[in-house]
């Protein structure tokens, strides 16, 4: 649960502040961390908008942020509470509900750098020495238009407005009213519930300024590619291919040494100008109705 502090936490604010950057700020020599020690405590805590993350057993703080204007000015986590995404935790509430859309990191400090790229920033700028003049480059990120996550459970609504909105409006030159009426049908909650259960990883692509779900795309770890939607307002933009992208790197990260699909006869162009080989043209019979798509691979290297 994340609430804010009051001033009597500062001290064990500190200390957590202090535990975390000797595990991860190594650039920093002792002397740097005493300097900015009270800074940290007498200034910089009163100047940003705190937000904490307590242990529910032990009521300690395990993780906290300070937010400025649209700005996160910091985001620590105690190194024995790592990995448990607090830091996730924290930054999502900053982007969704205090609608914060930069962030700026010590470029020496990789491993924060990965967690927001992660998260959908991108680096739009430097400073060679940081806000008190020390040679600490500071890499300041800002939000993307689109990001990519995980799906959810949760998201099944969303993303099957997706996938009914993007065949409605894409597929009809294609495949007959029968036919797409057909399709949609096969897709009820109880399959969509099954898929997100399986071993398909879903993938889906946010336009960051609302949080609208977009686009998705479903793959396995032996490089199978179960879906591939975006909606029609938001193609044609590249999301198909950044979608497509990071399929190809899990199946990659997997061990895959292919990736292909069943794709659509109006998918068809997409995925041969991706580089996939049509292995063959068939019929498939959808709620007892014929379709015809074909089965597509790419080599991955």
């Amino acid at each position: 649960m994340i609430t804010q502090p009051a001033s009597s936490d500062f001290d064990e604010l500190l200390s957590l502040w202090e535990t975390s950057v000797r595990s991860t700020h190594h650039f920093l020599t002792k002397e740097d961390i005493l300097f900015y020690k009270p800074l940290i405590r007498n200034e910089y805590f009163k100047a940003v908008e705190l937000y904490i993350i307590r242990n529910p057993h032990t009521e300690k703080i395990v993780a906290f942020m300070g937010l400025s204007h649209d700005n996160i000015e910091m985001l620590f986590t105690h190194p024995s509470e790592q990995a448990k995404g607090y830091g996730k935790e924290l930054i999502e509430y900053a982007i969704h509900q205090k609608g914060i859309r930069k962030v700026d990191v010590n470029e020496q400090n990789e491993k924060a750098l990965r967690f927001y790229l992660n998260r959908g920033f991108e680096t739009i700028g430097r400073d060679a020495f940081d806000a008190q003049g020390k040679p600490y480059p500071i890499l300041h990120l800002r939000l993307k238009p689109f990001r990519l996550r995980n799906a959810l459970i949760e998201d099944i609504d969303r993303l099957y407005n997706v996938f009914e909105t993007s065949i409605r409006n894409t597929c009809y030159q294609d495949y007959t009213s029968r036919q797409i009426e057909a399709w949609i049908g096969k897709a009820t909650p109880e399959r969509w519930l099954e898929l997100l259960q399986s071993e398909l990883q879903f993938i889906i692509v946010e336009e960051t300024s609302s949080f609208h779900i977009v686009g998705f795309t479903s793959i396995n770890t032996k490089g199978y590619l179960h879906s591939m939607f975006i909606t029609p307002e938001f193609q044609n933009k590249g999301l198909a291919s950044l979608l497509l992208q990071t399929a190809e790197e899990f199946s990659r990260k997997h061990q895959a040494t292919s990736i292909f699909s069943e794709v659509s006869l109006t998918a068809y162009p997409f995925f041969k100008k991706q580089g996939f080989i049509t292995e063959k043209k068939q019929t498939v019979i959808v709620n007892q109705v014929e379709m015809t798509n074909f089965v597509m691979r790419k080599t991955l290297k």
